[in-house]
């Protein structure tokens, strides 16, 4: 039940008792007696006197009593409206007209650090600065329109420093005189609040904007340290390969200190208390601090907070700092910031795990094309070999004419330039690297994909070719576009088991906005080139054409095929800014039309140089016939061949006399010092000496370091002599020694 109400502990002022007590009504009743009794009229009248005498005196009195009363309560109100005034909170300023301070309150004094009664007589637009004090002025002019002003400003207390505040000015009317009130709100710490707020939010988003783990960890360093002002700190992580806390990245660490504190083991003291959960503060000289280690920072304040997943401790924050503690604000702040820099490392972990699945299937889905061609390609690989092996053997018999002998000699070097294509294809479809942008030519990389087919499917595939487009070219990938096609190819031929007819065909249109709009919103309106794959087959029904780009979705066996086909597809045209359709139904076959963005047309090319002669060309290669190659190739382009089996030796030559060769042509894969370190030992003896880089990768991605790194050019291997007198005409000249 609910309980009463407190009874008040002080009355209200009442009245007091009448002037005469309570014996004046007795008395005029007395009086008034006698003279009705009395017959005489001289009582009458003596009555009547002394009754009107007791009345004016009751009334005197009485007036004299309440002017009494009226003064005690005033002066009661003034002492409490003075001691409100003195007590509150809040500054609170009057000042009269010409705005000299009156009055001024304790906390006025507090806040702007005067002693009591300095503040008297002094202008109240002492208390501002220089700068602010025609505002100020202007918000006086204001306030003789309005009722009160309210405004953000900043004041300067006595000693100089400045203080943001609130303002609230109002104007007063006291009897007959004008005043102004002052309330003054000091803002320092709702400022310090807004601020971390505001810190709080900037963090969030660019947590939410990270792209990657290793950019998210950095942003989220920076801004936790700004956000404290600590002067260093650091981001553990609990390591997945073995059970331990390791540094991710750290700001202000010495790097000795830094490799003293980079690992913690799962059973260290500091480790388990972290997993305990709960943040720990730690003052100087540290009591109780779990990571002793940490005591060596020049630090007075440390502090440790868990990053968690959920409820489960994924990593460590330290943070050092120049100072005694944190504010209580500063605290939740930080708090809430690790929790969400928590959550963030979860999504990013996540990212990177749905990249590495997304890139192995991809890479499986590469392979799994490569793998239906496998049996094809090796009974096109070891016909090669069949003319090569023939004709050599011919060839060392040594019976056969000159006419021949070269007949020989020419089908060996053809059959070795398709056996080289073939390998160079199989490299392209099923390479690993990072996305390219280069001219690609569509009816040459068409071409090589019908001739790798063509020997592959079935006989009963006919496979047709209408390039209507005038050469087409666009900037892309070509082992991208080679495996979009070649995938459109497969699944064709899947679509018609009992043969048909599958047609490439190509043309040119142009896109609108309105095309691109409604298919394909990446896609940029211009010119494109149309890429038809049209089969025979069986078709596709409506409801299998709606899922046809989700990954994993398919209509074949687990055996025949991942799902990721068409959708690989998709994303490789739209990483390219182009778009696609498909058109089927049952029975009457497929259409796929694949458009993609021509590449602008390019300029002139500039005249091709010179060969040169007489070149000193040192060659690092491991293989002998290849070193042997090299040299009578160069021997008869008219240079001098320098051969190194291995990088040591070529590097010990370089450092004898750097200017003793022109060009470098140099394999990767060699024994001892590999092909890239090699390259750097080349670049520091000679920095001006060009490097030709011989390999037997397309597009590998040391090769494409290297290139940035300053390689002048890279030569895929099996080449022919004209191949590599092109590479050598492109090279810069190198000044000679005299």
């Amino acid at each position: 039940m609910n309980e009463p109400l407190p009874r008040p502990t002080t009355c209200p002022v009442r009245p007091p008792p009448p002037p005469f007590g309570r014996g004046f009504p007795l008395l005029i009743g007395l009086f008034g007696t006698v003279g009705v009794l009395a017959a005489d009229p001289l009582w009458r009248g003596a009555a009547f006197v002394g009754l009107v005498w007791l009345l004016w005196r009751c009334q005197a009195q009485g007036r004299a009593w309440r002017e009494r009363w009226v003064a005690t309560r005033e002066a009661q109100l003034n002492s409490r409206l003075s001691a409100l005034m003195r007590e509150a909170a809040d500054a609170i300023l009057l000042a009269d007209r010409e705005g000299r301070l009156l009055e001024v309150n304790l906390a006025a004094e507090r806040l702007y650090r005067f002693n009591p009664g300095e503040m008297a007589g002094m202008p109240l637009n002492a208390l501002l600065p220089e700068g602010s004090r025609p505002t100020f002025e202007e918000q006086l002019r204001r306030l003789d329109g309005k009722e009160s002003v309210f405004f953000d400003a900043l004041h300067r207390r006595k000693d100089g420093t400045h203080v943001p505040v609130e303002v609230s000015l109002r104007r007063l009317a006291i009897g007959d005189e004008s005043l102004i009130q002052c309330v003054v709100r000091d803002r320092t710490e709702a400022r310090q609040r807004e601020r971390l707020a505001q810190q709080q939010r900037l963090m969030a988003l660019a947590l939410g904007a990270a792209p990657d783990l290793s950019t998210g960890l950095s942003v989220a360093l920076d801004g936790l340290i700004k956000l404290t002002g600590s002067t260093m700190g650091a981001i553990y992580l609990m390591d997945d390969s073995e059970p331990c806390l390791r540094l991710r990245l750290s700001t202000g660490l010495p790097p000795d200190f830094a490799e003293r504190v980079a690992t913690f083991p799962a059973d260290h003291p500091g480790v388990r208390r972290i997993k305990g959960g709960g943040v720990i503060y730690s003052q100087a000289p540290h009591p109780g601090n779990p990571f002793p280690e940490w005591e060596g920072v020049p630090a007075r304040f440390l502090a440790f907070l868990p990053i968690q997943q959920e409820s489960t401790v994924i990593g460590c924050l330290p943070l050092a700092a120049d100072r005694d503690d944190l504010d209580v604000e500063t605290r939740i702040a930080l708090e809430t910031s690790v929790v969400q820099l928590g959550m963030a490392v979860a999504r990013w972990r996540a990212d990177e795990a749905r990249a590495r699945a997304e890139q192995q299937l991809r890479q499986a889905e590469k392979l799994e094309a490569v793998g239906q061609l496998a049996g094809g390609i090796a009974h096109d690989f070891n016909n090669l070999l069949g003319v090569i092996l023939g004709c050599a053997e011919m060839l060392q018999l040594d019976d056969s004419d000159e006419a021949t002998r070269r007949q020989f000699i020419a089908q060996i070097v053809e059959a070795a330039q398709h056996a080289g294509d073939l390998t160079k294809k199989l490299l392209a479809f099923a390479r690993r690297g990072k996305y390219q942008n280069v001219p690609v030519a569509v009816h040459d990389l068409l071409e090589a994909l019908v001739e790798l087919i063509r020997r592959t499917f079935d006989p009963r595939v006919e496979i047709v070719k209408e390039f209507a487009a005038p050469a087409p070219m666009v900037l892309g990938d070509p082992g991208q576009l080679q495996t979009v096609f070649l995938n459109l190819a497969l699944n064709a031929r899947d679509a018609m088991p009992e043969g048909g007819r599958l047609t490439f065909a190509t043309s040119l249109l142009t896109l609108d906005a309105a095309f691109c709009q409604r298919h394909h919103p990446q896609a940029d309106p211009g010119e494109f080139v149309e890429v038809q794959v049209i089969d025979t087959g069986r078709g596709m029904p409506p409801e299998v054409l709606e899922h046809l780009f989700e990954p994993f979705y398919t209509t074949k066996s687990r055996a025949e095929g991942s799902g990721m086909g068409l959708a690989a597809v998709f994303g490789a045209v739209s990483l390219h800014r182009g778009t696609l359709r498909i058109a089927s139904e049952p029975g009457r076959g497929t259409t796929v039309q694949v458009y993609l963005p021509l590449m602008p047309p390019a300029a002139p090319p500039e005249p091709a140089p010179g060969q040169p002669t007489g070149l000193r060309v040192m060659v690092i290669d491991d293989e002998e016939l290849v070193r042997a190659t090299f040299g009578r190739l160069l021997t008869g382009l008219g240079h001098r061949p320098l051969l190194f089996r291995e990088g040591l030796e070529a590097i010990e030559f370089l450092r004898r006399d750097p200017a003793a060769v022109d060009l470098v042509i140099l394999d990767l894969v060699l024994p001892g010092l590999a092909g890239p370190e090699v390259f750097r030992h080349v670049r520091t003896l000679a920095p001006d000496l060009p490097i030709l880089i011989a390999t037997g990768l397309s597009a590998s991605a040391e090769a494409a370091a290297l290139a940035a790194a300053g390689a002048v050019g890279l030569i895929q291997k099996p080449f022919r002599r004209e191949e590599l007198a092109a590479a050598l005409a492109g090279l810069p000249p190198r000044p000679r020694r005299p």
